[in-house]
């Protein structure tokens, strides 16, 4: 759920008004436990976490509001911690793509 509002500008659940504080405050261990399983289920379950990643690989980013890009990359950044490694990686990419440094 927490991913699919992520985006959303000004919404009080986002990836800066919520999801970031909420993991930063969290245990290491507890976030690392938490936000693994939740990505790599709404990954394989091709739910908001392989929407964000594939639509920051494939769309043009650059249409999207500036807010709702910002909030992508906190969003990929986080992602990059997480232990599936296909998640990790492509989250590093559409990262990098979104922010404009990719090759």
């Amino acid at each position: 759920m927490f991913f699919r509002v992520s985006l959303v500008p000004r919404h009080r659940l986002n990836a800066s008004n919520w999801l970031s504080p909420f993991l930063q405050n969290s245990p290491l261990v507890d976030r690392d436990a938490f936000l693994s399983v939740a990505a790599f289920k709404s990954f394989d379950d091709k739910g908001a976490v392989w929407s964000l990643i594939n639509a920051a690989l494939k769309a043009n980013v650059y249409r999207w509001p500036a807010e709702s890009r910002e909030l992508a990359v906190v969003v990929l950044a986080w992602l990059t911690s997480v232990a599936d490694r296909r998640v990790r990686d492509l989250s590093a990419k559409a990262m990098a793509r979104a922010t404009g440094n990719s090759a």
